[in-house]
């Protein structure tokens, strides 16, 4: 699947520093929800401190056992909003097509990485 080229990708900080999970967490403003549900969370966030947008995702698989659940994020930059409502619709295995940011728990001592970079 092709992704159109993000203008300003290379110009985000998140492109070139070392990532890390505070990063993620603090380096984004919500602009628009898409689907916000205790296991699964999807969003248009702004980098606060470029502007380039990212569609988010986080999804947890409940496992009802022992509490270590997966949980996985997803940055993906996009160009614009209508990008992001296209990502929406989208599965959670679809969306790891496209370049982004990651990051998987258990094991929670891993780092975010970019995929298909």
């Amino acid at each position: 699947m092709d992704q159109p080229e993000i203008f300003g990708l290379k110009n985000c900080h998140l492109w070139s520093e070392k990532l890390t999970k505070e990063m993620l967490f603090t380096s984004f403003d919500s602009i628009k929800c898409y689907r916000d549900d205790y296991h699964n969370t999807r969003e248009l966030k702004k980098c606060k401190v470029c502007g380039l947008l990212y569609f988010f995702e986080f999804f947890e698989i409940v496992d009802y056992g022992d509490g270590n659940d997966n949980e996985y994020y997803s940055f993906i930059p996009v160009s614009n909003i209508e990008e992001a409502d296209k990502l929406d619709a989208l599965s959670e295995l679809e969306l790891t097509n496209y370049i982004g940011i990651h990051m998987n728990f258990p094991p929670y001592n891993s780092s975010p990485f970019w995929l298909n970079r």
